[in-house]
């Protein structure tokens, strides 16, 4: 179909791929994960596509559920704490992109999808996090790193973070958000943008 680029999503809410301790610590990846993205990047070496890795969502955040004995969402303690952050970072993240660090069919690193619906952590927590984890991809990697925005309105939170390049979202329900067909020279953005989400109908 001519696709050359995919946003594929890793650990999401964190229901799997992720080893806790009893009281919800990181403590590392689980069995699967280098088996089913050596996968993935084989296939998409196959094919000629290249993958920006998300490798968080703002569901993380959530309010914890439940099903059948397994764990979705209510992880904010983990990006609060900064042992738990620390943890996180060094025994989930770094693996993860020390092992594909030179990998070519890597596009980038997104470290998490639109975090601005995070409402249980503080603005300067959700900074410190982000802060620290592209410093991350930064030190262990050769491929840029994002984070995906939920809109170009939020533009200014994201300034400072050193980013390679912005990715900004957009939905036609979305408010306060510039109109789709606004220049990108006309948003005040210091780096390139990339349009990372939008809407097939609409």
């Amino acid at each position: 179909t001519g696709v050359q680029y995919v946003r594929w999503f890793l650990l999401c809410d964190g229901r799997a791929g992720i080893q806790f301790t009893e009281r919800g610590r990181p403590r590392g990846l689980d069995p699967f994960v280098f088996r089913d993205v050596d996968a993935a990047l084989d296939t998409a070496q196959r094919h000629g596509i290249r993958v920006m890795f998300v490798l968080l969502d703002f569901l993380w955040c959530h309010t914890v559920k439940a099903t059948r004995g397994v764990q979705m969402g209510g992880r904010t303690h983990v990006l609060q704490d900064p042992s738990n952050r620390d943890a996180l970072l060094d025994t989930v993240f770094r693996p993860l992109l020390e092992r594909y660090g030179d990998e070519p069919s890597i596009l980038a690193w997104d470290v998490i999808n639109e975090p601005e619906w995070i409402k249980t952590l503080t603005p300067d927590d959700l900074r410190v996090f982000l802060d620290e984890s592209v410093s991350l991809v930064h030190a262990s990697t050769l491929h840029p790193a994002t984070i995906g925005s939920a809109g170009a309105g939020w533009r200014d939170f994201y300034k400072g973070l050193g980013l390679d390049f912005y990715q900004v979202h957009w939905y036609d329900s979305l408010t306060h958000q510039p109109p789709l067909d606004t220049p990108v020279t006309d948003l005040g953005f210091d780096r390139p943008v990339l349009l990372g989400e939008f809407p097939t109908r609409g």
